[in-house]
Order: C-alpha cells, then structure tokens, then sequence
C-alpha cells in the first residue's frame, strides 16, 4: 500500500479491496477508494477529489453478473493511496509509472510528488471502453458508491475551504 500521510484507511477499506479485486482481476481493473471530508455546510460526506457529477449515461462501467455488480469509473480517479497485490505489484514495479525519471511529475501547481506518486497504474494498461484502471462499485438501485470505499482525507482540507473546488460535491447523489 502506498498513501499519502493524511488518510484513515480502515479495515474495512481493505476487505473491499480485498473482495473486489478477485471480481475485476479478469477484466484488467482493480478497485477505487474516494476520498471524503466531512462538509458542514451539507452536514454530510463530501467528495475530496471528484468535483462533477458521474452520469451513468457517459461514464464507463461494468457489470458482473455473479453477485450483481456495478462498477463505474470518475470523473477523476485521484484517491490519495493505491493498494496492490502481488499481481499489480510486479506489474507497477516492470512498468515506466516505477521510475521517477521516466514517469516524471505533473507541471502543475496542486499535483506534487506524493499525488503523482499514488496514481501508480491509474493510467496504464486501461482496458478499451474505460478511462482508467480504479473502478468503483456502487449500488445500481440506490445510486450509492459502496461506503467501504470511502476514505476520510483527515485535514478536510477542501471542505472547509471555500475557495477550493473539491470537498462541495455530496457523496449522496454523486452519482445520476
């Protein structure tokens, strides 16, 4: 596991990586974490990272059949941390995102080392018909991001700062 310093990664984080995994491993995905703050003005968990709406109409995602499945890939897959296994170990540490020098740093001034660092594989051997390799599973009833893949971004660093853009999207209704 890599994860930047700020995060509360819990046990049950890990038992739906763990879970999901082993149901994307043959579609060449692997599972997302969100990350949220606690907003008060909504009184509610808030989106860190994904500032616009997912739209099942546009969005990639998947269904598996076996257990009744939904994934759906953000807007913007940032999660502050990446969890591998063996598998995805060996094919981080073989690819170019395991080299500082040839995968290098975003030129831009709210993405430093640790961000560029966590996106790993994010963008790397992404299956046809999706925009990045983390997926996140929902409800498709409820229209909910499965809650065991919420990650609390422990400063709230967006929430509670009216000028940043992340932080004001509700998890609630994230998704239409």
């Amino acid at each position: 596991m890599y994860t930047e310093d700020d995060l509360a990664v819990a046990a049950n984080n890990i038992q739906y990586w763990l879970h999901h995994r082993e149901l994307l491993r043959p579609h060449g995905l692997y599972p997302s974490f969100i990350r949220v703050e606690w907003n008060s003005t909504i009184n509610g968990w808030a989106c860190s990272d994904v500032v616009q709406n997912i739209d099942l109409q546009t969005a990639s995602k998947l269904f598996i059949a076996e257990g009744m499945h939904y994934y759906v890939n953000a807007p913007q897959p940032y999660q502050g941390l990446y969890l591998y296994d063996r598998e995805l170990m060996l094919e981080h540490y073989a690819s170019r995102t395991f080299d500082f020098n040839a995968f290098g740093v975003f030129e831009a001034d709210y993405v430093g080392v640790p961000e560029r660092a966590n996106l790993a594989l994010t963008f790397e051997n992404v299956p046809d018909g999706f925009t990045s390799r983390n997926i996140l599973n929902y409800s498709n009833k409820y229209k909910l991001l499965n809650y065991d893949s919420f990650v609390h971004h422990l400063p709230n660093t967006f929430a509670d700062n009216p000028q940043a853009q992340g932080g004001k999207l509700p998890v609630l209704g994230l998704i239409r």
